[in-house]
């Protein structure tokens, strides 16, 4: 794994803010995959995961009819806000970080779309 020494790295996001994208960094980071980053040095927002124009190094972004694989990124954007954003668990859940807690199930994100990762 390539050297990533801001896993401890502290993201400063309003309170009661939804904080699925710093889920799918820890876990990127935990599974031995170095997260991508932004040019600003944070995460990518579920904005960014559901943009097909927006480049994420090593995530093919694969369109909103993708059958799901465990390891995807699903993600849409929502009105104005970010958006919502997970991981897939299999072809019809995903783990993600809600309001409040982490839980598996739809969150809302059936349809939409889907990133796989490429690299090594």
């Amino acid at each position: 794994m390539d050297s990533y020494d801001d896993k401890d790295k502290e993201y400063y996001y309003p309170k009661n803010s939804w904080k699925c994208n710093l889920f799918i960094n820890d876990v990127l980071y935990d599974s031995g995959i170095t997260p991508p980053k932004q040019s600003n040095g944070w995460p990518p927002y579920a904005k960014d995961w559901a943009n097909a124009s927006f480049y994420i190094p090593d995530w093919e972004h694969k369109g909103t009819n993708e059958t799901w694989k465990r390891g995807n990124i699903i993600a849409k954007k929502i009105g104005e806000a970010s958006g919502h954003c997970g991981i897939a668990v299999s072809s019809s859940q995903v783990v993600a970080a809600g309001e409040k807690n982490v839980s598996r199930g739809t969150h809302g994100l059936t349809g939409f779309s889907v990133r796989r990762y490429t690299g090594n």
